[in-house]
């Protein structure tokens, strides 16, 4: 709940419908694309006429649509507050973080960038490029997230070297601006820790 209160819906965004042609009714083609309805389902109408809503979770009824009497609509913001105090959805391990757009859901992962990331993280700590096959990372990564595509340590050798190619690049490409000459050394400094 409290989750809820630090992260408003904003429900002008919430529903978005789809422009009916010029032969179709504007109130019979109408599509939802709200993300609550991730977590409910339409049941239709009851006996009074008002359309029904319930939670796959936990079974609970909400009024949705539009009502009979006074044609104003009951929105969506009933709804979200029932996916966060929900006991049923809190016990799943269900990530209800929030996008760009103020709906809920879970992030997409983008793979060339996921790749970019490990290759960087792989030259930064001095791990085995076998380190992406390890059971256990492996294991981690899917209950993380699912979408993650860990590739082999031979694939990852060709992300490392292409991360090598960027950066090399990026120095020559400093450099060859600089109007004096320079010469770079370097040294190996190992310390005897036995």
């Amino acid at each position: 709940m409290d989750h809820y209160k630090s992260n408003p819906l904003n429900l002008d965004d919430d529903l978005v419908f789809e422009t009916p042609g010029p032969s179709e009714s504007a109130t019979t083609n109408k599509k939802e694309v709200s993300n609550v309805w991730n977590f409910f389902t339409r049941i239709g109408k009851d006996k009074d006429g008002i359309e029904k809503a319930t939670c796959k979770y936990c079974g609970r009824h909400y009024k949705v649509g539009k009502n009979p009497k006074t044609k104003n609509s009951y929105g969506t913001s009933h709804l979200c507050h029932h996916i966060y105090s929900c006991k049923s959805i809190a016990n799943l391990d269900v990530d209800l973080s929030f996008d760009q757009e103020g709906k809920f859901g879970t992030q997409k992962i983008n793979q060339k960038v996921h790749r970019k990331l490990l290759a960087r993280a792989i030259i930064k700590h001095g791990l085995p490029y076998n380190f992406v096959e390890y059971e256990g990372i492996r294991e981690w990564i899917k209950y993380i997230n699912p979408d993650v595509d860990m590739k082999c340590g031979n694939t990852i050798v060709l992300d490392v070297e292409k991360e090598y190619i960027e950066e090399r690049d990026k120095v020559q490409q400093i450099m060859s601006r600089i109007p004096n000459r320079i010469c770079l050394t370097s040294d190996i400094w190992i310390a005897n820790t036995f």
